[in-house]
């Protein structure tokens, strides 16, 4: 088994970047600049993405894209799964709700499981991220676009290795 070295500057970061969503989504008014944290995130997880291609790269001389995607999904799946099944039950069975509020529930849950919900919430400028409302899974909208980064990237190195071995 190999033993993976723990990096104590990445973790730092993603403590900091904790720090920083939760001041932020506490009072946005006093820490109005404190919304870099799921920034932060984003440069995190294509680092440590990048150096995870290039060290497979690197022992495999190859690039799988099949394990590369089956990974990214045993990764974030499983949490997602367990946490939209939790919402949708304790919102179908204990939360008072309306027509609307049903379709929207389901909306919500559907685009959150195929990574689309940061499109859906775009193109819906009524569920607006800061208002007095109660917006249930509309912060799914950063897991979306880590999803898309995933796919994206992975497709561009594969192509771009293929590209170069065709070359040489």
């Amino acid at each position: 088994m190999v033993q993976k070295k723990i990096r104590e500057d990445i973790q730092f970061l993603r403590g900091l970047s904790v720090l920083l969503i939760f001041f932020f989504h506490f009072d946005q008014q006093l820490f109005k600049y404190l919304y870099v944290g799921v920034d932060i995130f984003f440069l995190i997880s294509g680092y440590v993405i990048t150096s995870s291609i290039f060290n497979s790269i690197k022992y495999n001389n190859k690039f799988d894209l099949f394990g590369y995607f089956l990974k990214r999904i045993k990764r974030i799946y499983p949490a997602l799964i367990f946490f939209l099944i939790c919402f949708n039950f304790l919102f179908f069975s204990i939360i008072d709700y309306t027509d609307g509020e049903y379709i929207q529930k389901w909306f919500s849950t559907l685009t959150s499981l195929f990574g689309i919900s940061n499109f859906y919430y775009l193109l819906n400028p009524g569920l607006g991220y800061f208002d007095s409302n109660i917006k249930w899974l509309q912060h799914t909208w950063s897991l979306s676009n880590e999803i898309q980064f995933y796919i994206l990237y992975g497709l561009l190195i594969f192509f771009l290795i293929n590209l170069k071995n065709s070359i040489n």
